[in-house]
């Protein structure tokens, strides 16, 4: 009887615990972000009034505006994440694949306007479909962006390669940048939380993270590995795992 008390009470706890999580990650991406909104409208009344001349006040405005753009970008992977996290199988639907990277492409190219980018794709010719969301377009864009960034060259190379692995129950994503690399003593690393390649870089240290949360959600996987074999320098090679499912109909709804 007392064990029961115990475990009831644990499972209480539990289930509070739990209710005052979802309160502050709702409270974290939904009422910072109205402020952060009010600090940028009051910096770029700022950037009106500043001499463009006086170089240290330019210098702190940009910083500041660099600075929110980073908090609005850490408050937006704590909103994903916690969508991911509560993700139930019910709220999958049948995703083709070639979609979900087609508008990852036409997303990249929106958020690089000043960027030469070459993306080259190769696709079967049949439908690639797995159970998911479209929250899976974040795996493919969040590759793209770190690829584009990477990528120093004047012209940003990416190839896209959704394969089918024979006599496997798998579809097979390549993402394969010819940006600066990986060095091997830091592949094991770069899925943990907050880990950061190079440390100048500013980004959270989030996103590959999220992306194996994701994928791992939907019974995915991930892996990294040299373009060019034992040259990390030469760029890098992403692959992503998923499981097939078999469609025989079509339904107008089905995500394209």
């Amino acid at each position: 009887m007392v064990k029961n008390q115990e475990t009831q009470d644990i499972l209480r706890q539990s289930e509070e615990a739990h209710r005052d999580l979802e309160f502050f990650i709702d409270l974290l991406t939904h009422d910072v972000p109205s402020q952060t909104m009010i600090t940028y409208s009051c910096l770029e009344e700022l950037k009106s009034v500043i001499d463009e001349q006086d170089e240290d006040s330019q210098f702190f405005l940009q910083t500041a505006f660099q600075s929110l753009l980073r908090a609005q970008m850490v408050l937006d992977q704590v909103k994903l994440l916690s969508e991911v996290k509560n993700l139930q199988n019910g709220d999958y639907t049948p995703i083709d694949l070639c979609g979900v990277v087609n508008r990852s492409i036409t997303s990249i190219i929106g958020m690089f306007p000043h960027e030469k980018i070459k993306i080259n794709t190769s696709f079967p010719k049949k439908h690639c479909f797995v159970q998911g969301t479209t929250i899976l377009d974040n795996c493919v864009i969040n590759l793209l962006q770190n690829a584009v960034l990477a990528d120093k060259n004047p012209i940003k190379v990416v190839d896209i390669i959704v394969s089918d692995i024979q006599e496997s129950d798998q579809w097979k994503i390549d993402v394969i940048d010819r940006g600066e690399g990986i060095p091997d003593s830091k592949k094991e690393k770069i899925f943990k939380r907050f880990f950061r390649v190079r440390s100048e870089k500013r980004g959270s240290g989030l996103g590959l993270h999220i992306v194996k949360t994701i994928l791992k959600k939907l019974g995915g996987e991930i892996s990294v590995s040299n373009r060019v074999l034992d040259d990390y320098t030469q760029g890098t090679r992403f692959e992503i795992l998923l499981p097939k499912i078999e469609i025989t109909d079509f339904p107008t709804s089905l995500e394209a």
